[in-house]
């Protein structure tokens, strides 16, 4: 699922550079650890750029909101430039808006992101960085990776009050027989490198689906009554879908927990494919270089060139 914001009118150009690609099909949510994913190093990028990062316990990522509704009108436009909305209604704030810069909104005039992950693991020898407490999506282009270090924490930091607000219900989570049934298959038959269980899939869409992925626009915070649609004259309440770790999820919010009333499995990403897969993997790095070509078309010139260094699956 893409979350996406309104359109504004100012005009910025498009960035010039990319570095890492990161995958993991998950809505911007504050992220428990049962959330995992890897992130592997291009082919270019030297294996021992790794080199004692399994010595620190998490790692600051920061990545590019290549899925935001601006950044992929602007790439479909002449003018190659993207609008973005100087206030935004962040959803703790039902609808008030603040400064853009105030948020951590993906509409932004270089719209660039923030995150922190544990490291699980690194495999220097694969190029890999095993990581959990994602909150990225799946091909994610990550500009870079630093250490998160004992400096990067302010103890007497301020914020406003809405920001640690409680702006959604205690839920429980609740799955509908039929939907319990697909997901126990899936976790068998599917072959996750994550969640190979059901309990290990339950548990994920536990921590996600609580915090209530709805955005202000789509009814966050907002529950209807059980039973509802199932008198004569009712109308039955509309599902909302996202998708989770490549499973699509139906889900309705009563008043007392999240009821997943459908689910099935979505078709993986090209790059996603296997290396063994080569013409799929040869199809994924011609997407993602014309994908490059496209963004860096039309811009002012860089002073430095950076490449793609890393895939996050």
């Amino acid at each position: 699922m893409t979350i996406t914001f309104s359109h504004g009118t100012s005009k910025v150009p498009l960035p010039t550079s990319v570095l890492l690609f990161l995958t993991h099909t998950l809505p911007r949510v504050t992220p428990p650890n049962i959330i995992r994913g890897r992130i592997k190093l291009e082919p270019g990028v030297c294996r021992t750029s790794l080199d004692q990062l399994d010595t620190f316990t998490h790692l600051w990522v920061i990545f590019l909101f290549d899925q935001n509704t601006n950044w992929t009108d602007a790439l479909c436009s002449d003018s190659q430039r993207f609008t973005y909305t100087a206030k935004i209604a962040p959803p703790r704030l039902f609808g008030k808006r603040v400064g853009v810069f105030s948020t951590r909104s993906p509409h932004r005039p270089n719209p660039i992101g923030l995150s922190v992950v544990a490291i699980d693991s690194v495999d220097e020898k694969e190029g890999v960085i095993h990581v959990s407490g994602v909150d990225l999506t799946d091909g994610t282009p990550i500009l870079d990776l630093k250490p998160y270090i004992p400096y990067d924490v302010v103890l007497d930091h301020v914020v406003p009050a809405w920001v640690m607000a409680e702006d959604v219900p205690a839920w429980q989570l609740r799955i509908a027989p039929e939907a319990e049934a697909v997901l126990r298959e899936l976790a068998v038959e599917r072959g996750s490198p994550y969640y190979s269980t059901y309990e290990d899939l339950v548990a994920l869409l536990r921590d996600v689906l609580l915090q209530d992925v709805r955005s202000i626009h789509k009814g966050r915070g907002t529950t209807v009554k059980a039973g509802s649609g199932t008198k004569p004259g009712d109308e039955a309440p509309e599902p909302f879908t996202c998708n989770i770790d490549d499973i699509a999820v139906e889900f309705v919010a009563l008043e007392d927990a999240i009821y997943i009333v459908r689910c099935y499995e979505e078709c993986r990403d090209a790059l996603d494919a296997e290396p063994a897969d080569e013409k799929a993997a040869a199809e994924a790095r011609d997407a993602r270089q014309g994908k490059e070509e496209a963004a860096s078309k039309g811009t002012a010139p860089s002073t430095s060139s950076c490449l793609p260094i890393t895939q996050v699956q």
